[in-house]
């Protein structure tokens, strides 16, 4: 019973932990947060998305040089269900994060 436990917790933490960060600015505010994630658990993955065309041009570079292949950037608007349906079979991610900075 203990081993079946700890293997599908283990399945579970190999998921990428999903960021999702509209603006520049609200990637940049994320990076600690995903710093002290990947540091805390050497074999996760984090797949960061963006609705914004200047963090899109930014940010793969960035995390590509910092983190190698572990953190991810990749356009996805939350205002288009298909693309995020799509988004969420693909990588099927075990957490998801919302950064909001601006309330409506």
């Amino acid at each position: 019973s203990q081993q079946r436990v700890s293997s599908t917790s283990n399945t579970t933490l190999l998921k990428p932990v999903w960021f999702h960060a509209a603006s520049l600015g609200e990637c940049f505010s994320i990076l600690p947060i995903v710093e002290l994630h990947l540091n805390s658990h050497k074999a996760n993955t984090v797949v960061i998305t963006c609705s914004s065309g200047s963090a899109l041009s930014v940010f793969p570079v960035l995390l590509k040089e910092k983190w190698s292949n572990r953190a991810t950037c990749q356009l996805c608007p939350l205002d288009f269900p298909t693309d995020v349906d799509l988004f969420l079979e693909v990588v099927d991610p075990c957490l998801a994060i919302w950064v909001e900075s601006e309330l409506w």
